[in-house]
């Protein structure tokens, strides 16, 4: 199970991972980027609840009948 941050979001573990790996140079640097930012950049994303559902729903999602092998690269 991965630990969440302070905010009670899932994922703080990665984050952790990430700042053991950089340097206190690199860490420094990326912190005083982000510091730079606006504050209208530094909001979470939020995308609308049918987000995902257009992302497996578009253009590009992959064919469900069993075709040959390379005849779906042909297919439209």
């Amino acid at each position: 199970m991965d630990s969440v941050g302070p905010d009670n979001i899932p994922g703080y573990g990665r984050v952790q991972d990430l700042a053991e790996y950089l340097t206190m140079e690199e860490a420094s640097e990326i912190i005083s980027l982000w510091e730079a930012l606006d504050e209208y950049d530094k909001q979470r994303t939020v995308y609308s609840p049918g987000h995902q559902a257009c992302i497996t729903k578009g253009r590009f999602r992959s064919t469900k009948k069993t075709v040959a092998p390379g005849v779906e690269s042909t297919r439209r």
